[in-house]
This record gives C-alpha cells, sequence and structure tokens, in this order.
C-alpha cells in the first residue's frame, strides 16, 4: 500500500486534491484556471436559500478581496458572471 501512494505521490499531481473547485467544476489553479488559484464564493447569494449548494455560487479569482468593495478579477465563467461586484448581483 505504502508503494502505491509513494508512486502516486512522486508521479502523480498530489495538489489537484487539495484544490478548490469552481461552479463549472474546474479546479481553480489548474489548467485554464492557472492564473486563478483561489475560490470566491458569493455568501450573500448563497445564503437567500439554504438548500441550494453554495458552491453553485464559486468563482476561481486571482486573489481574495480585502473587502466588498474590493474588485475582483476571476476566471470567466457563465455561472458567475460579475465576479461578485455589488452592481453585477
Amino acid at each position: 500500500m505504502f508503494g502505491f501512494a509513494g508512486y502516486g505521490y512522486v508521479n502523480g499531481e498530489v495538489r489537484t486534491l487539495l484544490a478548490p473547485v469552481d461552479s463549472r467544476n474546474k479546479l481553480c489553479g489548474f489548467g485554464e484556471e492557472k492564473n486563478y488559484p483561489h475560490l470566491l464564493i458569493d455568501f450573500d447569494v448563497a445564503v437567500k436559500d439554504p438548500t441550494t449548494n453554495m458552491f453553485v455560487y464559486g468563482a476561481c479569482v486571482e486573489k481574495c478581496p480585502k473587502d466588498a468593495d474590493t474588485p475582483v478579477k476571476c476566471a470567466p465563467d457563465s455561472n458567475v458572471p460579475n465576479c461578485f461586484t455589488k452592481k453585477g448581483m
């Protein structure tokens, strides 16, 4: 068993096991999203319907915002088109 784990660690992408996943099931920080390593979830929208999966409102972003008024650069995402700007959502 340790042999398989060692082989996977050396030859695999262990970081993908801990990578956040956006609303389109893309791994933040990998592939198309490599420049967007962080996940931002719009809790203001997500909590309006507690039966909804909050990750439906997640988008991969370049940096986490310092506050609600900080502009956010996110990966293109049809599910979250405005990256949580006050005007957008």
